[in-house]
């Protein structure tokens, strides 16, 4: 494997690089996309034309506030994260400290700590399901609109969880259809590439990153 780095570490640091380029392009797109989507639902349900154009414009124009609000939703979810990748420590510490005598606790607490984990996250989505749709409609900052979200969801309990799982399976399915069809036409650049890395010839892989 080391040998495998070193030979190919220009091809791998490229890849890394390409990585964060798109994953940045996309970040930006999404921060125009969400209120260009909202203002142009909110524009046909009033019975007004609503264009790609129109829509593009009114994007761009909110899109420092969905740079902050989308900064701040990764926030939160890094904070989750990091909780419970602390108490994961502990429970790896305690068990080195006690042996397999302390499973009989950890076992259970870590389930218990899940559980609470996936609440924790569930909770948090549900709070903030509305924020990128306030932040467009009343013409908020990124922490108004996280906070008008919390309370329509405390008020709107119902509507908000069935909003949530519409949303989740319309998003689930479609990304599952995208996913199906971009692994249909990588599948022979991933087949370059790695037979490229194999030992095929650098050009090949380039020629497989490339697709």
């Amino acid at each position: 494997m080391a040998a495998f780095i070193r030979d190919n570490a220009w091809l791998i640091l490229l890849v890394v690089v390409l990585l964060v380029v798109l994953a940045l392009v996309v970040f930006v797109f999404t921060c125009v996309a969400l209120p260009a989507s909202v203002w142009a639902g909110l524009a046909l349900d009033a019975g007004e034309p609503a264009g790609l154009g129109a829509a593009w414009r009114q994007g761009r124009r909110r899109f420092w506030v969905y740079v902050r609000l989308s900064l701040l939703r990764l926030l939160i979810a890094l904070g989750l994260v990091a909780l419970a990748s602390v108490l994961g420590l502990l429970g790896v510490a305690v068990y080195s400290a006690a042996g397999s005598a302390s499973l009989v606790a950890l076992i259970p607490l870590g389930i218990v700590l899940f559980l609470l984990f996936l609440v924790a996250v569930l909770v948090v989505n549900l709070l903030l399901a509305w924020s990128e749709r306030t932040a467009l409609i009343l013409g908020v900052g990124a922490v108004d609109a996280m906070r008008s979200s919390a309370w329509i969801t405390r008020n709107n309990k119902l509507d908000t969880v069935i909003f949530a799982i519409v949303f989740g399976l319309v998003t689930g399915l479609t990304g599952i259809g995208v996913f199906l069809v971009a692994a249909l036409v990588a599948s022979p650049g991933i087949v370059m590439l790695v037979v490229g890395l194999l030992g095929g010839g650098g050009v090949l892989a380039i020629v497989g990153l490339a697709w």
